[in-house]
């Protein structure tokens, strides 16, 4: 990734939700900024899950799932086919489990970051984020890291046939079969019992799992914190602003105020996390959204910068707009 995600924010740079004292100016650095000994440990923590979700979408990546022989047992019923289906469905369901349990690691972590960016004593929103900088670039890094597990997420369709068919087989099979997958050297295959083996055909029924966990973690904070709630949407609208702004340039472009420059990589970084963000913000800014009249971000904005994108790039990013925002109907 290149040198550059800072930009500044000044007052008048039609900043309308965050009201920045005159003459105050930000940088929001999401690579380089190094933690204060009272973030350090929030910060790891989000390092701990950005590194760990490395691991995971190279699992996804090479994720296979047990078509061929669900198809078999089900069109060729028999004692080897059943057999040979359930013993390549079990692993990937054991699989599906650690990818269900590593979503659920986010909810602590955003909820720590938003405490401490909304905690009192700033003076202005600028101050706050500046004295922040570790955590805003640690919450993109997140943003980012959950937009790609989604992505390898939604083209493996065939997760959603293993689960269904491990539901079905397991009543049944499960009690004989689960013996038998000892001496096959498998987890226990009690952990899969009907609560925990519902709980992974819901969160993968969903097109972008990672992101619909991530959005419910921010609005349970908003919910259990009231009176943080206006300066979260305005941390979230600050932070599209600054994505926006280093959106607009091209790459080997030089954005205003900064002496850096930003290459293809970091450029599709940015992109990911403003998506990110008008999707988070749509759910927190009660009761306009990101989409409708009264928003203080631009949509219409963002959807040229994606658009802009070869294809690849930009419909999947439409597509998590148009389906997980809360107020889209009308994208």
């Amino acid at each position: 990734m290149g040198q550059l995600l800072s930009i500044f924010i000044r007052d008048g740079d039609d900043c309308s939700c965050i009201n920045p004292q005159n003459n105050q100016s930000l940088i929001i650095n999401f690579v380089n900024a190094q933690p204060t000994e009272a973030e350090k440990e929030i910060y790891d923590e989000a390092e701990e899950f950005i590194k760990d979700s490395d691991k995971f979408i190279e699992q996804l990546k090479s994720f296979k799932v047990a078509e061929v022989e669900t198809k078999a047992a089900m069109s060729k019923p028999s004692p080897e086919t059943e057999r040979k289906a359930w013993d390549a469905v079990v692993p990937n369901m054991f699989k599906l489990k650690e990818f269900c349990d590593f979503s659920k690691r986010m909810s602590p972590i955003v909820t720590k970051i938003f405490k401490q960016l909304c905690a009192p004593g700033a003076s202005s929103l600028v101050e706050r984020l500046d004295s922040h900088q570790a955590l805003v670039k640690q919450l993109a890094k997140v943003l980012d890291a959950v937009f790609k597990l989604d992505e390898f997420k939604m083209v493996n369709s065939g997760m959603s046939n293993d689960i269904s068919y491990f539901r079905r087989k397991s009543q049944a099979l499960g009690r004989k079969m689960g013996q038998e997958t000892h001496r096959a050297s498998f987890i226990n295959i009690e952990i899969l019992d009907v609560d925990t083996t519902n709980t992974i055909s819901l969160f993968f029924a969903d097109p972008t799992p990672f992101l619909k966990a991530l959005v419910k973690s921010l609005t349970d904070f908003v919910t259990e914190n009231t009176g943080a709630s206006n300066l979260t949407v305005d941390i979230l609208g600050t932070m599209f602003k600054v994505c926006l702004k280093l959106c607009g340039s091209e790459p080997g472009d030089t954005p205003e105020n900064t002496g850096l420059t930003i290459d293809d990589e970091t450029k599709l970084f940015v992109i990911r996390v403003m998506v990110g963000l008008v999707v988070l913000y749509d759910h927190v800014n009660e009761p306009n959204g990101a989409f409708n009249k009264g928003s203080h971000i631009s949509v219409k904005d963002c959807l040229t910068v994606v658009k802009k994108q070869e294809e690849t790039v930009s419909k999947p990013l439409l597509d998590v707009l148009r389906f997980r925002g809360r107020t889209a109907q009308n994208l």
